[in-house]
């Protein structure tokens, strides 16, 4: 399904982020979907893809902070590894989002593939955000990547 204006999706306990128009959401449950059960209070996660590039959000129980979150990235790699061996190439900025969630990030590389990973604890929830995609593709989707990070909130689902 394409991602139309005004879709936003939910990563549960009334975390969300809004998706770039016109990319395709290959996993997730938008705001305005039905559900069975009361899946605004689990841990949730999100996929959409554009041009080879997948931006991906996991939330999980975590208490510990953004930098503590992104440690345990950097100590497993499993979010990396798989995608070429990669490595990280750059020190590890603060994000801070539009309605003042502070997260870090950290970009990498491979051999074929480049991206990024930001960490954000947020009231006991863990949101780790892994964006890959060929060479160059996550420098020509920068602009909608930062929009769809700086759009994570936390308010009422």
């Amino acid at each position: 399904r394409e991602i139309e204006a005004g879709d936003v999706i939910l990563l549960g306990k009334g975390i969300t982020f809004v998706p770039a128009v016109g990319w395709g959401l290959a996993e997730g449950l938008l705001t305005t979907d039905d559900t069975v059960t009361d899946q605004a209070s689990s841990n949730l996660t999100a996929e959409v893809e554009q041009g080879g590039v997948t931006f991906y959000v996991q939330t999980g129980p975590f208490s510990g902070s953004a930098d503590q979150l992104m440690n345990d990235v950097e100590d497993l790699n499993d979010a990396l590894k798989h995608f070429d061996n990669s490595t990280f190439t750059s020190e590890r900025t603060t994000v801070t989002t539009t309605t003042g969630l502070t997260g870090v990030s950290e970009r990498f590389t491979g051999v074929n593939v480049e991206g990024m990973v930001a960490t954000f604890s947020i009231d006991g929830t863990g949101v780790q955000i892994v964006v890959v995609g060929p060479l160059g593709s996550v420098d020509a989707n920068q602009d909608a990547i930062t929009a769809m990070i700086d759009s994570l909130t936390e308010g009422d689902a």
